[in-house]
């Protein structure tokens, strides 16, 4: 008599357990991140976008608990690989670690660009920014930016000056310093500003703007040679370097950023957490000091911050590259 009351009650328990385990399973499933996220660095390995980006995705991967991996894409002077994320899943988990070029330089270079460099993502954060030194190698003799400039006009071909490719930071920077200048420079792009370093010490090409974070070990170890840093003051790792303004170019400033992108699209709570867990790292003395030590400024701003300041970087770029008639070879 009572077992078919009895077996009906347990039968409604097993449901219940059985629907409260899914319901936690699908909530497990929704927490984020609950697997690897890949962040895409648009350059080859070696150069400092790779750098940067390598030091950054190791805090965040404690911060969040999980692994973020970092994953070379080049081609296209940075254009294939932030192109790849603008076309990813809008989910978190394909990020773009994208420097100044790719995300505001690029949109005034490239009439065909086949992504939209304010529409097509989500800024996150600026991670850091890094002034520029202007480097020589062993080909080019003089020690001084005036010497510099007065070897540029007598050399009976004009020197080569290299970029991490073109429509990068230190191409744009090398255009306009020559025009400041008065002097020609013939332009050689790499595939990374790691190449393109490697061939100015080795003497293949003679001159390049370059982040501090890469050239300046090289300077100190007699690879290279500083002619000025871009920044209105001398930098606080490297105070012996004088500013252009100080070696004779008033007014010459350029800062180059790296910042995380998400995909447009990307929902709001995925974006806030990766937000939080940029500033929490970026906070850190630790990493704050490695940041520093490689000639980085450690930033971690807001997205509707970061926001603004790409939207006006685009516009600012946008002039001087029409200003000066830079054209992409």
């Amino acid at each position: 008599m009572m077992t078919r009351p009895i077996t009906s009650w347990i039968a409604k328990l097993v449901i219940a357990a059985c629907a409260a385990f899914a319901g936690n399973m699908t909530i497990a499933q929704d927490v984020y991140p609950s697997h690897i996220i890949k962040l895409i660095v648009p350059y080859a390995a070696g150069g400092s976008t790779d750098a940067t980006a390598r030091l950054f995705a190791q805090g965040v991967s404690t911060v969040l608990g999980q692994q973020v991996v970092v994953e070379n894409r080049p081609g296209a002077n940075g254009l294939i690989g932030t192109e790849s994320v603008a076309r990813s899943p809008a989910d978190g988990y394909t990020l773009l670690f994208g420097p100044i070029a790719t995300n505001a330089i690029a949109g005034s270079l490239y009439t065909n660009l086949r992504y939209d460099p304010i529409k097509d993502f989500v800024a996150i954060t600026e991670v850091a920014r890094t002034p520029l030194l202007l480097v020589v190698g062993p080909s080019v003799p003089a020690k001084t930016l005036t010497e510099f400039q007065a070897y540029a006009r007598t050399t009976p071909k004009p020197l080569n000056y290299a970029s991490g490719g073109q429509g990068t930071a230190s191409h744009i920077a090398a255009a306009l310093f020559a025009r400041r200048a008065g002097i020609t420079m013939q332009h050689v792009p790499y595939k990374g500003s790691g190449l393109a370093l490697n061939d100015v010490m080795g003497g293949h090409a003679d001159v390049m703007f370059d982040s501090i974070a890469t050239s300046l070990q090289n300077v100190r170890s007699g690879k290279l040679r500083a002619l000025g840093i871009s920044t209105p003051q001398r930098s606080s790792i490297a105070p012996e370097i004088p500013t252009l303004a100080e070696a004779g170019m008033p007014g010459f400033e350029i800062a180059w950023w790296f910042g995380l992108f998400a995909p447009r699209g990307t929902p709001n709570a995925v974006i806030d957490k990766l937000a939080a867990a940029s500033v929490t790292v970026l906070g850190k003395q630790d990493v704050r000091a490695a940041f520093v030590g490689q000639g980085l400024e450690p930033v971690g701003s807001s997205p509707a911050e970061f926001g603004r300041k790409v939207a006006h970087e685009a516009e600012f770029w946008g002039k001087i590259i029409r200003d000066a008639g830079i054209k992409v070879e």
